[in-house]
Parts: C-alpha cells; sequence; structure tokens
C-alpha cells in the first residue's frame, strides 16, 4: 500500500517535471518531458482510484451492516451506492447512464 510520504514523493516529481517543460526551448525534449508527465500523472489517478476504492469497500460493508432508520440513511446509501458504481466497483443504475 502507498503511504502519504510516497503520494508527496509523486507529488513533488510531478511539479518537477511540469517546471522543467514549462522552461524547455526544444520542441522534441518537451515531447518526451510531456509523455513522461502523461505517465506520472496516470499512475496518480491509478493510486487514487485504488485508495478510493478500499475506502468505498470499506466503508460500503460497514455502511450495509448497519440498520437504515431513517431517510438520511437511505440518502447516504444512495450516495454510497453512486460512489461505488463510479469507482466501477457496481453497475450503474440504467436511469444514470448516457449515451
Amino acid at each position: 500500500m502507498i503511504v502519504e510520504s510516497e503520494v508527496e514523493v509523486l507529488d513533488e516529481k510531478i511539479r518537477e517535471l511540469c517546471r522543467k517543460i514549462s522552461q524547455e526551448t526544444d520542441p522534441a525534449v518537451a515531447r518526451k518531458q510531456c509523455a513522461a508527465l502523461q505517465r506520472l500523472l496516470k499512475v496518480q489517478h491509478d493510486t487514487t482510484k485504488l485508495r478510493l476504492q478500499k475506502i468505498a469497500v470499506r466503508y460500503g460493508n460497514q455502511m450495509r451492516s448497519t440498520r437504515r432508520t431513517s431517510p438520511r440513511g437511505i440518502e447516504s446509501a444512495s450516495r454510497m451506492r453512486s460512489l461505488l458504481a463510479f469507482l466501477g466497483l457496481v453497475p450503474l443504475p440504467l436511469d444514470r447512464v448516457h449515451n
């Protein structure tokens, strides 16, 4: 699992690469740096998605195990379902699928 310091290191690498790209005058080097930046952003995105999935699974299990006695609980369950669907852990309801 990625710890907070690793996230900070990745963020700093992204900032540094952005600085280099902004100062680069050679288009070929800038293209290579942009490709490297895209790879770093993908790693950051995938890491964030994985962390959110773990959070959603953990709290989703806790929400399913608690009794829903109020409308607020139903609202929370709906929000959790939407979050799980966004993360790709459950299918989207048909009325929310956009063509």
